[in-house]
């Protein structure tokens, strides 16, 4: 069953500490990757194994820099939630820092519909914005993050809300995903696979201190 963690903040020190050692929507597209091993776990994926075996262990975190498209995209996220509120009341969303599943798993939304949806914002630059709602192609990883999402939560469906403030007369453009039990079914097998590895490394780091 999923943990809802409604009082940690989003890339605060606490919302670090809790993503630690845990695959997150940001993972999901590598699961999705068939690798030719017989777990199905691709090479992408038995590298980011040991980077988050690595995290539980040392507190070691793999650093990013946040470009100036995702500080704005960041900033502008609360007002994209609003401007999403008013097309959906009386639906209300609900912020959530973080949701936690298992040992090894979790995922960061971007708010909660009422009992059955997430949303997945997106608040891109004016020529990233305008390519979207002329195409309506949504990047595959963004989609996977959905999925991601809603397999570790068991809702039915994610509203992806692109918002752009500076286009005044379509500011938001909002796309339904339903759940894709396809997806789902791999991301079950491939975190049976993940929770077995991470296991056997774990257990065998603790062995090799305790006996040499």
């Amino acid at each position: 069953m999923p943990e809802y963690h409604y009082n940690i903040e989003q890339r605060s020190e606490a919302w670090h500490e809790a993503r630690r050692g845990r695959f997150t929507g940001t993972d999901a597209a590598l699961f999705l990757v068939a690798g030719k091993s017989a777990d199905g776990i691709g090479a992408g994926l038995l590298e980011l194994i040991y980077s988050k075996a690595a995290e539980l262990i040392t507190g070691y975190e793999k650093q990013h820099r946040e470009s100036f498209a995702m500080a704005i995209g960041t900033e502008r996220e609360p007002e994209a939630i609003a401007a999403y509120q008013e097309t959906i009341f009386p639906e209300t969303v609900t912020a959530c820092g973080f949701v936690s599943a298992g040992n090894y798993f979790g995922f960061s939304p971007d708010g909660l519909v009422s009992k059955n949806g997430l949303t997945e914002v997106k608040c891109p630059q004016p020529p990233e914005y305008l390519r979207y709602i002329k195409q309506r192609s949504i990047n595959p990883g963004y989609i996977a993050q959905m999925q991601w999402g809603l397999f570790l939560t068991g809702r039915e469906y994610c509203d992806f809300i692109t918002f752009n403030p500076d286009f005044a007369d379509y500011p938001i453009d909002i796309r339904r995903m339903e759940r894709d039990e396809k997806t789902i079914e791999t991301f079950r097998k491939k975190a049976e696979a993940i929770e077995m590895a991470m296991d056997e490394i774990l257990n065998w780091y603790s062995a090799k201190i305790e006996f040499g």
